[in-house]
């Protein structure tokens, strides 16, 4: 969505030239020469929509009269892209303002403002003669003309970056291809000087600001012809440039998935290490300057170095952490210039003459995790686009056990230069960094828990005088850039608040991470975290030239999850609702959204925070419709139960969001619910002391629950589609590497090969290879579209917001680079089979990853083992990998499938993991709408009696009645690299081997 002004010029204004100072633009080089009046008066636009400002260029005044009419008849146009539906309450201010070149001073003369309500209908206003009012708001004489549109996202312009096939990434100019960028916070595109610019109209250029008067966001018909098909532009590169741009398009790539493998929440020792070799350029004279670093609350200092502006100081640092990837990659390094002072630097800090800021995220998604001799341009703390100088750094995160380059080598030869290659920006990313102001808008929440006691509930109720009361005040606290800013607390567990807060940065970003934590406000005590959670900026934005564009977000709601949603005084598992561990629990949801624009930088502050309030909350008709979800289970077997749990009851809850769950006096009083099974007692496994079963037998428990929220299917089944090509993929990588150590020949391989290229460059649906059951039960397969066709339908009817729809384009981009990465000769020699290999498992962990939507469909799964009335231990799933579709892509990975399940203990990240498993679980897990209820037992697999076609909370089980008989025998053969578990320094190992109900062990191996 977009509202484009075009003025065209202003009439009757009282100020004016006596004579004709502009020539016509036919008119000839030898002409009299021109003759310069100070008296010159110019005039210029400032539209502002939103909070927005753009400004038009300066024309003369002639006769009473400013014409923004020029080259080939075209107005000035201002260009706003609009996040969100046009609104009955929007309203367009236009400010005219008079340059006089005498005084060189700009004075507001005139203002033009107008309610937008008749746009959401008409889509088009023709203002030919308004009047103008003066700055006391009286009315005048002067009119103005122009016409306004009001246009839709399917309106959007071609790519600039397509008229202009010879810039590579190091040499794009990022703000033209961004929305509201440029001179004077406008879209801008770049000037074309003409060969035809006459002695005058360098004069033009110098007092006027341009050589013609025309709008520069208009093309003419020549660049217009100029833009070339993409496709006819990669096909005359060279195969050195087509690599060069594969090359940074799937490193791009990576670096916005992000390269950390593993488990996010293990507690893990860091250690960052810094080197700051030396300065140049720092702003100010005669001045001592010195560098503090600072990561968290760990702050290292340079010696002072006395009247220099260029010093070298060649100093190494090392910060040392123990925590989990979660938090550590959201750390900032802070790097500050300070010019020291007698007596006063003595007790405290000078104000800083230079910042830079990044972020660990950004230094760990390089290559080997290092910087290594990168100039870092350092930003004045009183305006963002002013430069301080730079400082040459080398930054490395190692992790234990794992090595790490050496970063205090020698000096490189280059180091003196500031070439664009020796910026301290990531590979592949673009050179430029330009300011932008993020707009955090929190709207409200719901469903939050309770933050008190039931006995200091009913006491503070009494001193309060209200039943309205609630016992929570939550607030929301954001941290951007090692900026923090808040909202006011607003007492209930539905509140809602309605600011907005303003932060600046800058994109691409050197800080990747938005963290929204929202609090608990406490009178007396500290307040407590209900929740915290983090959006990537890479994951709401897109820095590829070819389909970028600024960070957006929302509105939508996100899910909260933490520790559990009963209050205690006892904070041990407070640090779940701060990420040092898994939530285990359904906290809540907030509906918010980030916007995102380019600024001009000066005056503008890096550290300061804007607030809004007064914010109306999006009415419900921008959502989706609301549908009912089905979240249905069968536990089929339960084995390996811990004796630690003693001989308690146990049953298991299903649960999503606030649906299915039990509070404690529920669980305690057994009240019965769908989401629940009955209490079973224990029984002990064969041959095995340690672990036990449930009797389940032939009479399955069933679970179930209904959750009401608004219909995102189609967000979920695009990850699907991605989820299920990345499983094909691993599949055919994996038969490909196994066929490699078997010796086949190259030409098999090749086969292969290919046949992995025609599934990239396809991604079918894979109805069509689904085998055909005995018994469908009514359910018919066919072939559905490919994901690129998929991505190129339109969905104008579904709802979506801005974000989802430059998802689509931005999935739809990279599996183009994946398909062009993929598609290129290849060689089997021996030694370069593996590399091969290598870059195959690369596109197919970026398919996976690109399954991940920041943008939540509905809540999380949980599936909860309790013992007597408390919640033991449990597993967390994805609604997506559960959810049910006639397309066998769009289909969740779990969906319609007995898995296996080990549960684990809440854990936070300071205390050690139980070893244990727990209790392993075998179950069918469905979740659908409720008009594909019918289809629930006809997944079920055979043997089960099916006779059941309507769930209600009666039903508790069904029944399996068919049999069969296996025999399992496992071939042990030899162990390596145990643990040392006592004095002698050896291991007496057996091995216990649990299948089902029965347990065997090897004899005790002594060594």
């Amino acid at each position: 969505m977009a509202l484009t002004v075009f003025l065209f010029k202003v009439n009757n204004l009282e100020i004016g030239n006596a004579k004709r100072d502009v020539l016509d633009e036919d008119q000839e080089e030898n002409s009299t020469p021109l003759m310069i009046d100070n008296n010159l008066m110019l005039l210029c636009a400032k539209v502002t929509f939103r909070g927005i400002h753009l400004w038009s260029n300066n024309v003369p005044i002639q006769n009473g009269t400013a014409n923004f009419v020029a080259r080939g008849n075209k107005p000035k146009k201002f260009h706003f892209n609009l996040a969100t539906i046009l609104l009955p309450s929007d309203k367009m201010r236009i400010e005219f303002y008079t340059i006089s070149m005498k005084k060189n001073r700009k004075k507001m003369i005139a203002t033009f403002e107008l309610i937008l309500e008749s746009l959401i209908d008409t889509k088009y206003m023709d203002l030919f003669e308004e009047n103008l009012l003066d700055p006391n708001n009286c009315l005048m004489k002067s009119t103005v003309n122009i016409q306004i549109y009001y246009t839709s996202p399917s309106l959007d312009k071609t790519s600039d970056i397509l008229s202009r096939p010879d810039e590579t990434n190091d040499t794009i100019n990022w703000v033209d291809q961004f929305d509201d960028g440029g001179r004077h916070g406008g879209h801008r595109r770049p000037y074309i000087p003409s060969k035809h610019n006459t002695g005058f109209n360098k004069f033009r250029t110098k007092f006027v600001g341009r050589a013609d008067d025309a709008d520069s966001d208009s093309c003419s018909d020549t660049e217009y012809d100029s833009n070339a098909n993409i496709n006819d532009i990669f096909s005359s590169m060279t195969q050195e440039e087509k690599s060069k741009i594969q090359y940074n398009e799937l490193e791009l790539l990576e670096k916005s998935l992000g390269r950390y493998e593993g488990d996010e929440y293990q507690m893990t020792e860091w250690q960052i290490m810094v080197n700051i070799i030396q300065g140049r350029d720092f702003t100010g004279l005669d001045i001592n300057p010195y560098v503090c670093v600072q990561i968290g609350d760990q702050k290292r200092y340079t010696i002072v170095h006395k009247c220099t502006t260029s010093p070298f100081f060649g100093e190494f640092f090392t910060f040392d952490f123990t925590l989990p990837a979660t938090q550590m990659m959201e750390k900032v390094i802070y790097f500050r210039v300070h010019h020291a002072k007698k007596i006063i630097s003595t007790f405290t800090h000078t104000k800083p003459i230079g910042i830079f800021k990044v972020d660990v995220a950004t230094v760990y998604n390089e290559k080997e995790h290092v910087f290594e001799r990168k100039w870092a341009k350092l930003i004045n703390p009183d305006s963002i686009k002013a430069s301080s100088g730079y400082l040459l750094v080398s930054i490395a995160i190692a992790q234990r056990g794992v090595t790490t380059k050496n970063i205090l080598g020698e000096a490189a030869e280059d180091d003196e230069e500031l070439k664009p290659s020796k910026e301290f920006i990531p590979a592949a990313m673009p050179r430029g960094l330009f300011p932008v102001q993020f707009k955090i808008t929190l709207f409200k929440a719901a469903e939050l828990p309770e933050m008190m006691t039931d006995f200091l509930t009913a006491v503070s109720k009494k001193i309060l005088s209200s039943n309205n009361w609630e016992p929570v005040d939550p607030y929301v606290e954001v941290t951007y850039n090692a900026i923090q800013a808040t909202t006011d607390h607003c007492n209930g567990t539905s509140p809602t608040w309605g600011e907005a807060v303003y932060l600046v940065g800058q994109f691409p970003p050197l800080v990747r991470t938005i963290k929204i934590a929202l609090k608990d406000h406490a009178a007396v005590q500290k307040d407590r975290t209900i929740s915290s959670f983090l959006i990537d900026l890479f994951s709401i934005s897109e820095s590829n030239p070819l389909a970028g564009f600024l960070p957006i977000f929302g509105p939508t709601w996100i899910f909260l999850y933490g520790s559990p949603r009963e209050y205690t005084i006892n904070t041990n598992q407070d640090g779940l609702g701060e990420r040092m561990g898994e939530g285990v629990c359904y906290k809540g949801r907030l509906l918010m959204e980030i916007g995102c624009h380019p600024i001009s930088g000066e005056n503008a502050p890096n550290m300061s925070v804007q607030k809004e309030s007064g914010i109306q909350v999006p009415e419900t008709h921008i959502f989706p419709k609301e549908r009912t979800f089905i979240l249905f289970g069968c536990i089929y077997d339960v084995t390996m139960i811990d004796k630690a749990f003693g001989n308690a009851t146990i049953c298991f809850e299903l649960s999503m969001g606030s649906s299915g769950y039990l509070n404690p006096h529920q669980l305690t009083i057994h009240q019965p619910a769908s989401s629940i099974t009955r209490p079973y007692p224990r029984i002990p496994i064969d041959n095995s002391a340690q672990h036990f079963r449930l009797p389940i037998d032939l009479q399955k428990p069933i679970i179930f629950t209904k959750y009401k929220f608004y219909d995102y299917s189609y967000r979920m089944t695009l990850s699907n589609r991605l989820k299920n090509a990345a499983d094909n993929m691993f599949k055919l990588i994996r038969e490909f590497e196994f066929n490699i150590n078997s010796q086949i020949s190259n030409e098999i391989l090749m086969q292969q090969y290919r046949k992995m290229e025609e599934y990239v460059h396809t991604l079918p649906c894979g109805c069509g290879q689904k085998k055909p059951a005995i018994n469908n039960f009514g359910i018919t397969g066919g072939v559905h579209a490919t994901l690129s066709e998929v991505l190129n339908f339109s969905l104008s009817n579904l709802q979506m917001n801005a974000l989802d729809e430059k998802r689509r384009k931005k999935i739809f981009h990279n599996l183009e680079s994946l398909k062009n990465w993929i598609t290129k000769d290849v060689d089997f020699d021996e030694t370069k089979r593996f590399e091969i290999v290598k870059q195959l498992y690369k596109i197919a962990r970026a398919l996976r990853q690109l399954a991940f939507d920041v943008q939540p469909s509905l809540p999380d799964v949980f599936l909860w083992m309790i013992c007597d009335s408390k919640r033991v231990a449990y597993a967390r799933l994805l609604p997506e990998d559960l959810l049910y579709s006639v397309c066998e892509g769009e289909k969740g990975l779990y969906n319609g499938r007995i898995q296996t399940l080990f549960l684990q203990t809440p854990r936070t990240s300071d205390k050690p993991i139980k070893s244990s498993t727990n209790a392993k679980i075998q179950i069918f897990l469905w979740l659908g709408t409720e008009e594909q209820e019918q289809n629930i037992f006809k997944q079920l697999p055979s043997g089960f009696d099916r006779s059941l076609l309507k769930l209600s909370n009666d039903i508790k089980y069904i029944q399996y009645t068919g049999r069969s008989f296996y025999e399992l025998r496992c071939h042990c053969y030899k162990a390596r690299s145990l643990n040392a578990l006592n004095e002698t320094g050896f291991s007496d190992s057996y091995l216990s081997i649990t299948a089902g109900n029965e347990t065997q062990i090897t004899p005790v191996s002594l060594l």
